[in-house]
């Protein structure tokens, strides 16, 4: 109970991924694309955001630094991928998805080590 007191913040951003990306495809499910590849934007943003609640929460305890955190919430994306591709009516897995959501993870990892590798 005292980790989900520490990471909520993480835990409930990955669900919300979860539930957003493994729910079947319906009309509704994106209103509107405004430019072409709107969608890779959007997975790259929300993993970013990811990694910054992750990076945050970790944080705290001084465990950040290492790349392994990136590559986690990476393979994070590939499972997501992985799952819509193979379970999930009406959606497929897409490598370039894939690659946005890594994207975000990485981007958000190295601004957040050149911040901390400034500070010092």
């Amino acid at each position: 109970m005292e980790r989900f007191k520490t990471y909520w913040r993480t835990l409930s951003w990955a669900a919300l991924v979860l539930v957003l990306s493994l729910r079947p495809k319906s009309p509704l499910s994106v209103p509107f694309e405004p430019f072409p590849h709107f969608d890779k934007l959007a997975h790259g943003l929300f993993y970013a955001v990811f990694m910054a609640l992750w990076l945050f929460e970790l944080g705290r305890g001084g465990r950040v630094g290492r790349w392994w955190n990136a590559l986690a919430i990476s393979a994070f994306g590939l499972a997501v991928e992985f799952a819509q591709h193979f379970w999930v009516e009406g959606r497929q897995g897409d490598f370039w998805d894939f690659v946005a959501n890594s994207a975000g993870a990485f981007a958000v990892f190295a601004l957040w080590r050149r911040r901390v590798g400034a500070q010092r």
